[in-house]
């Protein structure tokens, strides 16, 4: 009898039932295994990782990683209050979810105990800093959890490059008289 299959796991790397058939003929099986034996970890179904350690426990996937196994690309951009705050727009909150612009799927999905809120939208390949701040402008309203504007308000009839550039220097001038 062949001895069993021991692929070489790359510590906190996130990997698809479906990378492990090239390991043997029943890739569930084999993942089943691993995950028995602590070689992997179950972050969602079909989804696990090789956990990497520290001195502080089990070190888990960082986001990046993690969306990139589960939409099979590397075309996505991580977005959200966060984004918006390093340009500083004043999103001060904290959001349960992280906002996912991608090309593949719309919806809210948990991965490893963390939240991301996924739209497939139209997004540049590699979106300077300050097209960050279009997320704040009208069209995008319409996503409440993220909304800059209240549902209520009217749409401006500036074009939303003035709205943009007008809030950002708001936000700036806000920022230092409270310094």
């Amino acid at each position: 009898m062949p001895a069993p299959a021991q692929p070489d796991l790359e510590a906190n790397r996130v990997y698809r039932t479906k990378e492990f058939a090239r390991w043997g003929k029943n890739p569930a099986r084999l993942v089943h295994r691993l995950v028995e034996e602590g070689q992997l970890r179950e972050l969602a179904h079909g989804l696990y990782y090789a956990p990497a350690k520290s001195r502080f426990g089990t070190v888990a996937p960082r986001d990046d990683e993690l969306l990139r196994a589960f939409l099979e690309t590397d075309e996505y951009v991580l977005t959200g209050p966060p984004a918006w705050t390093t340009l500083g727009l004043g999103a001060t909150a904290m959001f349960a979810a992280t906002l996912v612009y991608n090309r593949k799927r719309t919806g809210a999905f948990e991965l490893g105990g963390r939240k991301f809120l996924l739209r497939r939208v139209a997004f540049p390949p590699r979106p300077p800093r300050e097209w960050f701040a279009v997320l704040t402008a009208p069209p995008f309203r319409h996503i409440p959890a993220f909304s800059a504007y209240p549902s209520a308000a009217p749409p401006d009839p500036r074009s939303e490059a003035s709205v943009v550039a007008e809030r950002a220097m708001q936000a700036r001038s806000d920022c230092e008289h409270a310094r």
